[in-house]
């Protein structure tokens, strides 16, 4: 196999496992953070809620994690179907270009997801404190 195929089986596996970490990514995600904030709310706080936005601010940057996340798998999927694309049509290896303007998206999406993410955790901790 020539250094050419090489690459482009690469593109083919990176493609099916970006495909394979957006499901778990979506189960550990939503699955996690959600299901442990609403069990700490139902449970733990007999009272009023107090400082309840911080509550819903979590969720909310927790749900538009997971959504950054989504759009970063799937255009991680498109990105490497366009590199396959152009080895496929002839294109010499050096003048691939992997990604494309893909890669421009994932380079904002990837570290906003976190971002997002580290938001939904300072966000919960701000609550637990004002209502332990």
């Amino acid at each position: 196999m020539n250094l050419k195929e090489q690459y482009r089986q690469d593109y083919i596996k990176s493609e099916h496992h970006a495909q394979d970490e957006l499901d778990k990514t979506l189960i550990k995600l939503s699955g996690g953070a959600f299901a442990v904030t609403f069990a700490f709310v139902s449970n733990f706080i007999v009272n009023e809620p107090v400082l309840a936005g911080w509550l819903i601010t979590s969720w909310l940057v927790w749900g538009l994690s997971i959504v950054c996340s989504l759009a970063s798998y799937y255009l991680s999927t498109l990105a490497f179907r366009r590199a396959i694309d152009e080895l496929d049509s002839g294109k010499e290896f050096e003048d691939v270009d992997p990604g494309g303007h893909f890669t421009t998206w994932l380079n904002f999406l990837n570290p906003f997801s976190l971002f997002l993410f580290a938001i939904g955790v300072v966000s919960i901790s701000i609550f637990v404190t004002y209502n332990l």
